[in-house]
């Protein structure tokens, strides 16, 4: 199990939410604090009515841990939220039609507009 999956450790993250601390774990893909987030949690599921399944997501580079592995989620233009390859088209293209690959996580629309890598961390 991986422990980023690890039940315990997992609820314990998402009470950080409680304390203001939340907003300060790092991601292991991309190393920006505050971007990496769990989900699924006992919180998300009761209040938000959130999928019943824990998975980690980092909101800066799109990096997703869960239980159908390591993959790069992006921001899906259909349903407006996060999504996984193979959930919706994130290009619009009619059903049946070959998907573009479109890369829209909000670290690579930034570095697509300055045309370099950007760091918003750097101070």
């Amino acid at each position: 199990m991986k422990p980023t999956l690890n039940p315990v450790l997992h609820e314990l993250a998402g009470a950080l939410r409680w304390v203001g601390m939340r907003d300060r774990l790092r991601c292991p893909n991309c190393q920006k604090v505050g971007t990496w987030k769990p989900h699924g949690g006992i919180y998300d599921r009761v209040v938000d009515g959130d999928r019943t399944v824990r998975r980690w997501l980092c909101k800066w580079c799109g990096h997703y841990v869960g239980p159908e592995g390591t993959v790069e989620a992006f921001p899906s233009l259909e349903t407006g939220a996060w999504a996984l390859p193979g959930w919706t088209r994130s290009d619009g293209a009619a059903p049946g039609e070959e998907p573009l690959e479109v890369d829209n996580t909000p670290r690579s629309v930034v570095e697509n507009y300055y045309g370099r890598p950007v760091n918003p961390w750097a101070g």
